[in-house]
């Protein structure tokens, strides 16, 4: 039974790095849809018969870094069937692994799915 814990604290969300997060998500079948505005990444999924959708923040920043770490962590839990807290977990061990301030690169999605 996974832990219903919620996490808040600011400091510990941007501890998370843009490549952990992206590494995270390609490890775990999600799929990179498009840079959006040049502010974050969508990310799919088809799970349980409907397909979910992530965004990720693309760079560090941006005031609403902390707010885009916890929702991807908030769904990647609910979509996985995990608590937040194993998730983060996931992503700190991934982090600590990266250099934390790589620029993601927006390459990887075809021009014709970046949105200008």
């Amino acid at each position: 039974m996974a832990i219903k814990a919620h996490i808040t604290d600011v400091e510990a969300l941007e501890r998370i790095s843009i490549d952990a997060l992206r590494a995270y998500m390609s490890r775990h079948d999600w799929t990179l849809q498009q840079n959006w505005l040049g502010r974050v990444l969508v990310w799919t999924k088809d799970t349980d018969g409907q397909t979910r959708q992530i965004l990720t923040p693309l760079h560090r920043h941006t005031g609403s870094y902390a707010t885009r770490v916890v929702e991807a962590i908030s769904e990647l839990a609910e979509a996985e069937g995990r608590s937040q807290l194993d998730v983060y977990d996931d992503l700190l061990t991934l982090t600590e692994g990266t250099d934390g301030e790589q620029k993601p690169d927006t390459a990887a999605v075809p021009q014709e799915r970046q949105a200008r």
